[in-house]
């Protein structure tokens, strides 16, 4: 998690050049990263400002709100980088407190923004939120999600709605889970295991989106997505156009065809690498929820699946084997999947 030791090399290693924006590029996954400096050092340092800012904040938020200084501090660094550890083993249902719960929504979900648009936004140009369409899908999506599961919730009778009190903790058990999940934070307030199909359905696809390109976040990144949605409109475009021509755009921006073939590919090696480790699980005798979501979880980076690997749960069951590959894919997930890939590959270790 963390705004990633890729991003810490370009600090202690300012002589990087070319291979400098290489390694940013790594990280920071999208059709054009940004430089907020001419000098990638520079970017780093930027970066890493807005990062320990966010830290430092979170901490004075969560004392104020009520953890002592020690849970604050490990609760900050455990949001910020969306790791999702906790100094409690009820994690974050050890704290009741609406105040702790809504200041780390908000904190997770800052973290699962783009850190470029955070410190543009600290120099006075606010706008830049709005103005990013990565951003404003993420954060669409987001409330739509919320929605539905505080919907599904009050439909099936597990929250009531007949108080401003009620509806507070709907949502914010709504809410909570759904950032948590999508930043690939991990927290958990409630057992969502427990919660009705719908819930659990919109839980694993924000699972697979995971955070915006340039966040702390693990999973899919929301920029490939948007660019998977675009690039499936414009094929059906073609279909109703033949003769048009028309190139995706991101931000007035065409996107060159070795970046868009790069993201089909990774979403594919994605969902290769998840049946893969899903088979292996299964053969293992684990059901089939435990062991797909158990395999989402790890290459998603988020912690908590589904079935006996549930919120509430751990993996202390998994057998040896399956952690093994469960391991790997928590590595190839961290890794954006092509870093490992890349190793198994005969033409790499050819001079």
């Amino acid at each position: 998690g963390g705004l990633g030791i890729i991003l810490l090399s370009l600090i202690v290693l300012p002589l990087l050049g070319v291979g400098g924006m290489q390694l940013y590029r790594a990280e920071v996954t999208g059709p054009s990263p940004d430089k907020l400096t001419p000098r990638m050092q520079d970017t780093a340092l930027t970066l890493w400002r807005v990062y320990c800012l966010m830290t430092i904040v979170l901490t004075v938020l969560l004392y104020i709100a009520g953890m002592d200084w020690f849970d604050a501090l490990n609760h900050s660094f455990s949001t910020v980088a969306t790791g999702g550890f906790s100094t409690k083993n009820n994690s974050i249902a050890a704290y009741p407190q609406a105040s702790i719960q809504w200041i780390l929504i908000f904190f997770m979900f800052i973290a699962g923004i783009n850190f470029s648009l955070h410190a543009q936004a600290l120099r006075g140009v606010v706008k830049v939120y709005l103005r990013d369409r990565e951003c404003r899908f993420y954060t669409v999506l987001l409330i739509l999600g919320s929605a539905v599961i505080v919907a599904g919730l009050v439909e099936h009778g597990l929250f009531g709605m007949r108080s401003f009190s009620e509806f507070e903790a709907v949502t914010r058990a709504a809410v909570f889970q759904l950032v948590s999940v999508c930043t690939t934070t991990g927290f958990v307030s409630e057992n969502f295991n427990l919660w009705p199909s719908i819930t659990l359905v919109i839980i694993l696809m924000f699972m697979l989106m995971g955070g915006c390109a340039g966040s702390t976040g693990g999973g899919v990144k929301v920029m490939r997505l948007v660019m998977l949605f675009r690039l499936a409109y414009l094929e059906i475009f073609r279909l109703l156009h033949p003769h048009s021509v028309r190139h995706l755009k991101i931000a007035g921006k065409s996107v060159p065809v070795e970046v868009i073939s790069g993201v089909v590919g990774f979403f594919l090696l994605y969902l290769i690498v998840t049946t893969v480790g899903t088979i292996v699980l299964t053969v293992q005798d684990m059901d089939l929820v435990s062991a797909f979501t158990a395999t989402l979880t790890c290459i998603s980076n988020v912690g908590p699946g589904l079935g006996s690997v549930g919120p509430v749960d751990n993996f202390s069951h998994v057998p040896t084997l399956s952690k093994w590959v469960l391991t790997l894919c928590m590595l190839l997930g961290r890794l954006e999947i092509y870093a490992i890939l890349v190793l198994f590959i005969p033409e790499f270790w050819r001079d």
